[in-house]
C-alpha cells in the first residue's frame, strides 16, 4: 500500500534524535509530581520534577497538566484538595542549568467539582475549562468547570452528563467539546454564553457503544475526532453538519488522542492493548501501531511542528510511568524516559535551539 511504502522509505532516513531541543511537563498521579522533560540531540532527561504539594492533602493525585499563553506559567488538576478536586497555577522555573533548576512553585489554587481530570486553557490567557470526571460506576451528571484566570475563581459550572470525559476548545476559543462515557454524547458548549449548545448521540439503537473516553479537534476547526473505548475504533464528525463522517479502525481500548496540525496523521493511545495507533487522515488506514514498554498509555501531546508526538504511560502496580516519544516522520518510537507512576496529563511547553547538556 502507498501510506506503508513511503512509511518504510521514511524510516530509512530518520535520524533518532533531533538537532533542537524539545521541552514538555508531564503529571504523575501516583508519584505527586509534574516533571520537566527535555528530548534533544543527546536523547531525553527529566530537567526537573516539582512535588505537587498542598497543606493538610496528604496525596494530590495530579491528573492533568496544561501550559499557559506565554509560556510562563502552567495549570495542574489534581484528584484531591479541598474539599475535592483543585485547580492549581505554578510558575515555571528556568530551564537552563542541567542538573540546579529550582522547581516550579506554586501561585495560586481554586477548589473545583470531583476528580478534574481533563483541563484547557482558552487562547487569551483569560479562563480555564475543567472537565469534572466522574468513576464510571457513578451514573450521576457531572460538569465542566470555568475559572478566571486573573483571580482563580470558578465563574461557572455547566451541567453536562455522567460520566464527561476530555474536554477540548478550539483554535479561536469560541467552542469546546467534550464527550460522556456513560451517556455516548459529543458535548459542544458556546464558550461566550457559556451554555451547552448541541448534543449528538455517538451510537443508536443496534449499534456497539461508543463509550468514548476523549475527543480532539483538528486544525481546521471542522472535524473531531472521538475515541471510543467500547467499540475500539475513533468516530470522525463533521461539525458544520454535526454527523459521523467516518469510522476509523485502531487498537484495543483508545484512551486519548491527538492530531497533526497537518492534518496528516491522528495518533492514538491504546489504553487497553499497550501501544499507540498511528492513523493516516487522508485515507483513514492505520500506518503503525507501535507497542509501549510499560501498560496504560495514556495521554499524548505533538510538537509544534508536526515532527514528534510525546506519550505519557501510566504502568501498572508499582511500575514507573514513562514518556515515549515518537518520530511522526519515521512512524517509530525513538526515545522513552522514566517520570513517576501513574504518568498521565502531558503538555508541551516549547522548542529550544539551545542544547542545555554541558
Amino acid at each position: 500500500m502507498l501510506e506503508l511504502a513511503l512509511l518504510a522509505s521514511l524510516q530509512q532516513h530518520a535520524s533518532p534524535n533531533p538537532d533542537n531541543s524539545y521541552l514538555f511537563f508531564v503529571a504523575s498521579e501516583g508519584f505527586d509530581q509534574v516533571a520537566l522533560v527535555r528530548f534533544g540531540p543527546t536523547g531525553a532527561r527529566i530537567e526537573h520534577r516539582t512535588p505537587i504539594v498542598l497543606p493538610s492533602i496528604e496525596t494530590t493525585g495530579p491528573l492533568a497538566v496544561v501550559v499557559a499563553p506565554g509560556g510562563q506559567d502552567y495549570y495542574v488538576t489534581t484528584a484531591h484538595g479541598f474539599p475535592t478536586g483543585e485547580l492549581l497555577k505554578l510558575r515555571i522555573g528556568a530551564d537552563s542549568a542541567f542538573g540546579g533548576q529550582p522547581t516550579d512553585t506554586l501561585q495560586a489554587r481554586e477548589p473545583i467539582s470531583a476528580f478534574p481530570a481533563a483541563l484547557q486553557v482558552s487562547p487569551d490567557g483569560e479562563y480555564a475549562w475543567v472537565t469534572n470526571s466522574t468513576p464510571e460506576e457513578a451514573r450521576e451528571p457531572s460538569s465542566i468547570s470555568v475559572v478566571y484566570l486573573q483571580q482563580m475563581v470558578e465563574v461557572a459550572r455547566i451541567a453536562t452528563c455522567a460520566g464527561p470525559r476530555g474536554g477540548r476548545l478550539t483554535a479561536d476559543g469560541t467552542r469546546h467539546y467534550s464527550v460522556c462515557m456513560l451517556d455516548d454524547q459529543l458535548v459542544e458548549i458556546d464558550v461566550n454564553a457559556m451554555k451547552i449548545a448541541r448534543r449528538l448521540a455517538l451510537s443508536t439503537a443496534g449499534q456497539q457503544r461508543c463509550a468514548p473516553s476523549a475527543v480532539t479537534v483538528a486544525a481546521d476547526g471542522v472535524r473531531l475526532f472521538v475515541a471510543c473505548q467500547r467499540s475500539n475504533d475513533v468516530i470522525e464528525v463533521d461539525a458544520r453538519t454535526w454527523s459521523v463522517t467516518r469510522r476509523l479502525a485502531v487498537g484495543t481500548g483508545p484512551g486519548d488522542l491527538a492530531a497533526t496540525r497537518d492534518g496528516r496523521v491522528l495518533v492514538v493511545t491504546n489504553h487497553g492493548s499497550q501501544n499507540v495507533s498511528l492513523v493516516d487522515l487522508p485515507s483513514g488506514r492505520e500506518l503503525a501501531r507501535l507497542a509501549t514498554l510499560r501498560a496504560f498509555p495514556a495521554g499524548v501531546v505533538i510538537s509544534p511542528d508536526d515532527r514528534y508526538a510525546f506519550v505519557s504511560v501510566a504502568g501498572s502496580g508499582t511500575d514507573p510511568g514513562t514518556v515515549e516519544i515518537i518520530d511522526l516522520v519515521a512512524g517509530t518510537t525513538v526515545a522513552t524516559v522514566e517520570v513517576g507512576r501513574g504518568a498521565g496529563g502531558i503538555a508541551f511547553w516549547k522548542m529550544s535551539a539551545r542544547n542545555a547538556a554541558k
